[in-house]
């Protein structure tokens, strides 16, 4: 009978009791990485905290297959039959002082890496990133 497997939830920018200071650039202080395990889907779990209602905070999603050549993740567009192709950046526009949301990824490499920014209106905001796999076995 088929069933589901799934990791164990991993950190990976921050943790839920010490959140990640922000910047207004995508840096290796607000970036992390982690094996897929050969899993089929990757969940990112995101907790922002934002000091102003006009901030929002820009995930950016990489992929490798040996952990050192990384290659963004890209979304297609199409206009008049021609496909474009772009480096994706998922925005989440904060709703609360805290907000949770998640981003669904299919893998298909065995490594992702994942970096955070804010728009940056006042006081930098914090982030938490934690991650699971899962597979159909």
């Amino acid at each position: 009978m088929a069933g589901w497997n799934q990791s164990n939830p991993t950190n990976v920018i921050g943790t839920s009791a010490a959140l990640t200071t922000l910047t207004n650039a995508y840096n290796s202080t607000v970036r992390g990485s982690f094996p897929t395990g050969n899993q089929e889907q990757v969940v990112l779990y995101v907790k922002y905290t934002s000091s102003t209602a006009a901030n929002s905070i820009q995930l950016k999603v990489e992929r490798s297959p040996d952990n050192t050549n990384w290659f963004p993740q890209t979304a297609l567009t199409m206009s008049a039959g021609t496909g474009t192709l772009a480096n994706a950046e998922y925005t989440f526009v904060r709703t609360a002082a805290t907000s949770y949301f998640i981003v669904d990824l299919p893998v298909a490499d065995k490594y992702i890496r994942v970096s955070a920014k804010e728009t940056l209106t006042g006081a930098a905001g914090t982030v938490w990133v934690s991650t699971i796999t899962s597979a159909g076995v």
